[in-house]
């Protein structure tokens, strides 16, 4: 969204794993086939892990030495220099938007010498010149609007919080919700995500998204039991 990077918004806009998409490119594979066979292939399983680290990596504009220790740490893969390097000029090769938007992240941070998120939370950056203040400046709008998100959810939830639905917690980009185990419980998962699906961020915010936001919702009496809604 901030970047208005074509693909990407092609990708999101059109139902596409873009985790499937981006390992494809990587490996010169057919996306289809990534998306349909990873549940049953390893081989493709793989491939679509790499994207996905690639897409949740990359875009804060990270170096090579950086992205073979995040490989590593949290995705356990171990990528030699020529691989990391594959990866992301492949990233940022297939979205062309995303470089542009570092560049125009980091400008406007100088000019106004603060970031800020779509939800207008801002914060100062007195030396745009510093590597750590031009990080802030590309990150902080992406990853601060995430939450801002998740604050304006829980916000418009608020009235569903009663005997039958209880606040849990919140982690990431997730909220985790107690619903009553009765034959209603599926109706209000459904209703819940509704409200969640149509988040008034243009009279928040006075933003409105370009592409659909939805959200996911599984239901499900243990951490191991949960499954998607349709």
């Amino acid at each position: 969204e901030a970047s208005q990077d074509e693909v990407m918004l092609r990708l999101f806009s059109d139902g596409i794993d873009g985790h499937a998409y981006m390992g494809a490119n990587i490996e010169g594979k057919e996306w289809q086939w990534v998306s349909g066979e990873q549940d049953k292939d390893p081989e493709a399983k793989r491939i679509r892990n790499l994207g996905k680290f690639a897409n949740l990596s990359l875009q804060y504009r990270i170096g090579v030495d950086t992205i073979r220790v995040r490989a590593l740490t949290q995705y356990g893969l171990n990528l030699g220099a020529a691989k990391a390097k594959h990866i992301k000029d492949t990233y940022v090769r297939t979205y062309l938007g995303v470089p542009e938007y570092w560049k125009s992240a980091i400008r406007k941070a100088g000019q106004e010498g603060f970031a800020e998120t779509f939800g207008h939370r801002r914060i100062v950056l007195s030396d745009i010149n510093k590597y750590d203040h031009q990080q802030t400046a590309i990150n902080f709008p992406i990853q601060g609007t995430g939450g801002d998100m998740k604050t304006l959810a829980i916000a418009c939830l608020r009235p569903e919080f009663n005997d039958d639905v209880m606040y849990a917690w919140d982690l990431h980009d997730a909220l985790f919700l107690y619903v009553r185990d009765d034959d209603r419980a599926l109706d209000t998962v459904k209703r819940i995500r509704q409200k969640l699906n149509d988040l008034p961020y243009e009279l928040a915010w006075g933003w409105k998204p370009s592409i659909p936001l939805p959200w996911d919702a599984k239901l499900g009496k243990t951490w191991g039991s949960l499954k998607s809604i349709d």
